[in-house]
């Protein structure tokens, strides 16, 4: 009898609806579903590259996609809180988006690789009203429409870095600062042609990290990463040394105390790693030894938990596919390893402490498609309601046919 009474007892504790119903970080998130995404036509793979979320928690996604369930959506879309397409949005651009900012304004600075926006040329670059529309003030006038990476400084300017030879008429290649009518800065450098900038990151104190693949500049600097002062001259103390041959970087962002996490792939005489932990003048953090195969996209929490994501399937020798959080120190958390069958491209902490993803992959338990929402908010953790699922005693009982039934008083 009083064994019965323990495994009742153990069942209770096993089947409770708080053991049933939680939603774990690694966990997709059920109540966020968008549709499914297609591509220009068979051959390609639709894809989300960019996510931007704005301070209504709607969610601007850009890549490469056409429609997005029964929405016709080209390289750029709204997404409503729970992932559904906001149709009081439709920006009608033809081609694909990269990168997305977003001005104090409201405004929408969108990059990429489309020439038509709102039935209007615009190459690579556009900037949109709140409702989607192109603002026709703003007009760059550049010569190729191929854009990698758009940041807005504190003073309204615009970064831009892609692959382009001329801005407002006047010769600026590959990295160019704009006023806010699109207008060139002549003060800002341009680069040489060989390479592409992927990546520009303002730091709190207005210096511009510019990273990608075999960059220079007329001070040797580095050849992948170097660093522009507010003024437009170059940081002549910070170098990188991060090696000619065998290197890309992907993504540069920074950690909570001022060091610097660059992602991509780096040659063997730099460790082979995808990911790297450097001082704030460039220099690296010989400790932080993370063996990665690449790495598309870095994101840091305001604790310094790293998120990356790429198409890796392990990081320090340790099974996680695609997308993986570590700690400052490089340690990898086993805990936390959701699975994707695709490429993550992008990856976003939202207010609420869940994250977005973006890429190629399309799961099918529970179904989703080439972006998601992981997790459960912070804000909900602890919080319990007087008479919620939570705070219930639930009973199961067997009947004749074996079925299990819970039973909640």
């Amino acid at each position: 009898m009083k064994f019965g009474f323990f495994v009742v007892y153990l069942l209770i504790i096993v089947f409770s609806p708080s053991c049933l119903g939680e939603v774990f970080e690694d966990q997709f998130d059920p109540m966020f579903q968008t549709g499914i995404f297609r591509a220009s036509d068979r051959n390609r793979i639709a894809s989300v590259e960019t996510i931007m979320v704005q301070s209504d928690d709607k969610i601007l996604i850009g890549g490469d996609f056409v429609k997005i369930g029964d929405h016709d959506r080209t390289g750029l879309a709204k997404l409503l809180e729970n992932g559904t397409v906001d149709t009081s949005f439709n920006a009608d651009t033809d081609g694909q988006v990269t990168c997305i900012a977003l001005q104090p304004d409201g405004k929408i600075i969108i990059g990429g690789r489309f020439t038509v926006v709102g039935g209007i040329e615009r190459l690579g670059l556009a900037r949109l009203n709140p409702d989607g529309s192109l603002d026709e003030s703003f007009n760059a006038n550049l010569d190729r429409a191929d854009i990698n990476t758009i940041a807005v400084q504190k003073n309204g300017k615009i970064i831009i870095a892609g692959d382009f030879r001329q801005v407002s008429n006047q010769q600026q290649t590959q990295l160019a600062r704009i006023e806010e009518n699109g207008s060139l800065d002549t003060t800002f450098p341009s680069l040489p042609g060989e390479g592409f900038v992927k990546k520009v990151l303002i730091q709190a104190d207005g210096k511009v990290l510019v990273a990608g693949t075999i960059l220079s500049n007329s001070g040797n600097i580095s050849d992948h990463l170097f660093r522009v002062n507010e003024d437009g001259t170059f940081d002549i103390e910070f170098d990188a040394q991060i090696p000619f041959f065998g290197s890309r970087i992907n993504d540069v962002e920074l950690t909570e105390g001022g060091k610097i996490l660059i992602g991509g792939v780096f040659s063997t005489s730099f460790g082979g790693r995808g990911l790297a932990l450097l001082d704030s003048d460039g220099t690296l953090m010989s400790d932080f030894i993370v063996n990665v195969s690449s790495v598309n996209d870095i994101e840091v929490s305001q604790e310094n938990e790293i998120y990356i994501a790429g198409d890796f399937n392990r990081v320090n020798n340790i099974s996680v596919e695609r997308l993986a959080r570590l700690n400052l120190s490089g340690v990898v958390d086993t805990t936390f390893k959701p699975s994707l069958n695709n490429e993550v491209n992008i990856v976003t902490i939202i207010r609420t402490g869940k994250l977005l993803i973006g890429g190629q992959f399309t799961n099918f338990s529970p179904r989703i498609s080439k972006v998601a929402r992981l997790g459960r908010d912070s804000e909900e953790e602890g919080s319990e309601e007087e008479g919620s699922e939570e705070n219930l005693m639930c009973i199961p009982i067997r009947s004749k046919s074996s079925t299990l039934t819970l039973v909640c008083l």
